[in-house]
C-alpha cells in the first residue's frame, strides 16, 4: 500500500513540475503570448493557482485574484528561489497570499529577462493523499524533503519541524532506510536542484516478546 501511494505522490508532483517547467519554456519562446499559455486548461486545472512574476514587479495569476495592495512578486522567497534555480523546483509549504492556503508551488525561472512562473498545490489534498494509508495502529505515513524538513504529516503541528529534532534516535535510520526493516522510502521527485521530497511510511516495530 505505501509503495503504490507514493507512486500516486511522485507522478503527481513529476507530472506538475512538467507542466510548470514546459510553462516556462514555452513563455520565453513566446513572451508576447505569456497570458495565453497561462491560460491553457491543462494547466488551470492542474493547480490551485498559476502565475508568472516578472522583472519589472508586474504579477499576472489565474484564476484572476486581487492581490494586496503594493504587491510585488520580486519580494517574494518563491520568485527569488526561482529566480537562483537551474530548473523547477518545489517550494517548502507557505500561507499563500492569494487564496489564504497552505501550499506547496512549482516553479521556473522562464529567464532573467522575464521572471519567474509558478503553479500551487493545495497542501491540503497531499495531506488527504498520504493520511489515506491505514496502518491499523502500527504507523503512519508522512512527507519530508531532502534536508529532513517534515512537509507532511497526519499531525499539523509537526509540518516544518525537523526529522532530527522530532526522532533523534532514529533519524540515521530514517536517512539509511534502505538498509533496515523499519523504514521505506521513495524518492518523490528529483528537481535537478539537489532537492529531493521523499515519502516516508514509519511502521513502528511492536515490542519483542
Amino acid at each position: 500500500m505505501g509503495d503504490s501511494t507514493s507512486t500516486n505522490i511522485r507522478n503527481l508532483l513529476e507530472g506538475r513540475i512538467n507542466l510548470v517547467r514546459n510553462l516556462a519554456q514555452n513563455i520565453a519562446r513566446e513572451p508576447a503570448n505569456a497570458e495565453t499559455l497561462m491560460d491553457e486548461s491543462v494547466v488551470t486545472s492542474s493547480f490551485l493557482t498559476d502565475y508568472l512574476g516578472k522583472v519589472d514587479g508586474s504579477f499576472s495569476i489565474r484564476p484572476n485574484t486581487k492581490m494586496p495592495d503594493g504587491y510585488d512578486p520580486r519580494s517574494r522567497p518563491w520568485y527569488k528561489d526561482g529566480m537562483n534555480a537551474s530548473g523547477a523546483i518545489l517550494t517548502e509549504p507557505y500561507i499563500d497570499l492569494a487564496t489564504n492556503k497552505m501550499v506547496i508551488s512549482v516553479i521556473s525561472k522562464v529567464s532573467s529577462s522575464i521572471g519567474v512562473v509558478g503553479g500551487d498545490l493545495a497542501l491540503d489534498g497531499l495531506v488527504e493523499l498520504i493520511n489515506s494509508l491505514n496502518f491499523g495502529g502500527m504507523g503512519y505515513a508522512f512527507l519530508i524533503n531532502e534536508q529532513g524538513k517534515i512537509l507532511v504529516h497526519p499531525d499539523k503541528a509537526l509540518v516544518m519541524k525537523s526529522l532530527s529534532d522530532l526522532y533523534r534516535t532514529h533519524t540515521e535510520t530514517f536517512r539509511r532506510a534502505d538498509r533496515g526493516p523499519v523504514q521505506r522510502a521513495s524518492p518523490l521527485a528529483d528537481l535537478r536542484t539537489n532537492q529531493r521530497a521523499t515519502f516516508r511510511q514509519r511502521v513502528h516495530r511492536p515490542p519483542y516478546r
